[in-house]
């Protein structure tokens, strides 16, 4: 039997094979990389959060009922992690990488089913491993709930498109599953039920005929989605008390500008890297770019739909591309950085099927010899690069963290009572995240016995190659000179510590060159009673300074 199998799927296998090794080769730098920013988070949470059924289906993410996130799947799946195999940053990844792998074998499937076409469906597949919007859901642990949420989602839609290819009941029955397991996880899988319509408006025969009684019954196949995204929107309403938006925008206020300039940042998102997208993206919003653009893109459409009916699965990737991203529209990607990508995680779906079926409808254009082949591979190694070159970013952003987090540790008596002034922590590495959040947490985790006395002061620091500061110890605080506009937040704060203020401001990016900042005197007065040590992050490690002393 097993013989039999190999036979029959050995192109399967082989594919499945490919997708491993190349997935590899491109994320192979940071399997083993450390934990950054809100992982220490999710496992502080992993390691405290009861494990009980209302932890973690009836309380948000943070063990209450307002704010926060409800990804119950996601958390589930760190705890599951954490109580197996402890603080080891390669079981994260490796999970994370697994799902990945999994999400394009699930696109091959899908594709497969609708065009029966192997190697459509192969590239199709391929291109979702290679896009360069990945790294931030795939390396970033953190990452995690777009990993499974996208899993889920295209595995739901690819058994709705086999049940209704057969009308085993059964096979609904999982893709309702994996459609809830997709919104457990994240609330991006809440846009699938608009792609199944759009499958169904595509791809099932009849709809012209169809009285109103059977426009209804084919309605009915939906309920059971609907009934599932009522039940998750009220456990949601109920853990967060957000019925619509992100924890970061509990209240949608949309604005068409807005909307369409972060629809094209993640679609060029998909090439291009940073900075440059965001100069794309502006650009193309310009009113007469834009409209032609679309008219254009609508003409494509209603050529492909009248007359290459056999071709509409590009229009099916457009529509996840498109659909995919609603829930994130309200949303807003970093200008400098590629922070933000992995709002764009499960619309690259849609991406990968479009760019595979260009590129097969390139390879099957027979009036070159051979020739054809290579605009698929230069666009394949374009990628490719663009990838590696963002994983490098985040390898080095778990190199910082893990050397700023055990650096603590030689530089504060861990047994004194001390108070610690952290004067800015690295935030990002082009738009990896570092240290902007979890500091706590993993003092917590790595330092249990350690009861911090500990002032994180709030100016980030993004690493860059060419990005230093020098610090100027004054009387009463310090100020700092720094290149590449490495000093981020606002441009200035006041609090009852510490005033701040960033010169040299950008507003586009929010950050700056310069950086004063000056203690309050009754901050101060604590030096008279108690040590008080200053540190400063230089790359990988702390340094202390020390106050100027006061001129007699």
């Amino acid at each position: 039997m097993f013989k039999k199998f190999i036979q029959k799927n050995w192109l399967i296998l082989v594919f499945f094979l490919v997708y491993l090794i190349v997935g590899l080769a491109l994320y192979s730098s940071v399997l083993n990389s450390f934990f950054v920013s809100d992982d220490f988070d999710w496992l502080t949470r992993a390691k405290e959060t009861p494990h009980t059924f209302s932890a973690y289906f009836l309380k948000n993410s943070n063990g209450g009922v307002d704010g926060g996130v409800f990804r119950p799947l996601t958390q589930l799946s760190y705890l599951l992690d954490f109580s197996i195999f402890g603080t080891n940053p390669v079981i994260f990844h490796l999970v994370n990488f697994i799902f990945f792998i999994g999400t394009a074998l699930n696109i091959y499937w899908l594709v497969l089913l609708i065009s029966q076409k192997k190697w459509l469906a192969f590239l199709s597949g391929l291109f979702f491993i290679i896009l360069p919007n990945h790294p931030e859901a795939v390396t970033w642990i953190s990452g995690r709930g777009d990993v499974l949420s996208a899993f889920f989602y295209i595995l739901a839609l690819a058994m709705y498109v086999k049940f209704r290819q057969g009308k085993k009941v059964w096979l609904l029955a999982v893709a309702v599953l994996s459609f809830f397991f997709s919104i457990l996880s994240k609330e991006m899988g809440m846009s699938l039920p608009g792609v199944i319509v759009l499958y169904e408006l595509l791809f099932i025969s009849g709809w012209k005929k169809d009285s109103w009684l059977g426009v209804i019954k084919r309605g009915l196949y939906l309920l059971p989605f609907v009934f599932v995204l009522g039940l998750y929107l009220f456990l949601r309403w109920n853990t967060t008390h957000i019925l619509a938006g992100f924890y970061a925008s509990p209240e949608l206020k949309p604005n068409l500008a807005h909307l369409l300039r972060t629809l094209l940042l993640v679609i060029d998102s998909n090439f291009l890297e940073s900075y440059t997208r965001f100069k794309a993206a502006s650009l193309l919003m310009r009113p007469y770019i834009f409209l032609p653009l679309v008219l254009a893109g609508l003409s494509f459409i209603y050529l492909i739909l009248k007359k290459y009916k056999q071709e509409k699965i590009a229009i099916l990737g457009l529509g996840v591309l498109i659909i995919g991203a609603l829930p994130v529209l309200p949303l807003s990607f970093m200008m400098n950085t590629s922070e933000g990508e992995r709002f764009a995680y499960l619309p690259s779906i849609g991406m990968a099927i479009i760019l595979g079926w260009v590129c097969y409808k390139i390879i099957n254009f027979q009036r070159t010899r051979y020739l054809q082949f290579l605009p698929p591979v230069i666009l394949i190694i374009f990628l490719s690069f663009v990838l590696v070159q963002k994983n490098w970013h985040w390898q080095e952003a778990g190199y910082i963290s893990k050397s700023l987090v055990f650096d603590f540790g030689q530089k504060v008596d861990l047994q004194k009572k001390q108070g610690i002034v952290i004067l800015a922590m690295p935030d990002n590495v082009y738009g990896a995240q570092t240290l902007r959040n979890g500091w706590f947490s993993a003092l917590r985790l790595y330092y249990p016995n350690y009861i911090p006395d500990l002032l994180v002061a709030y100016p980030r620091m993004h690493m860059t190659d060419t990005g230093r500061a020098v610090w100027l110890a004054k009387e009463n605080g310090f100020a700092a000179k720094g290149t590449d506009k490495i000093f981020q937040g606002p441009s200035e704060m006041i609090s009852l510590d510490y005033t701040m203020k960033i010169t040299g401001y950008d507003k586009k990016i929010s950050s700056g060159d310069f950086l004063e900042m000056n203690f309050s005197q009754q901050f101060l007065n604590q030096m008279k009673e108690k040590t008080i040590i200053f540190l400063a992050p230089f790359y990988d490690n702390f340094k202390v300074l020390e106050l100027k002393k006061p001129k007699k």
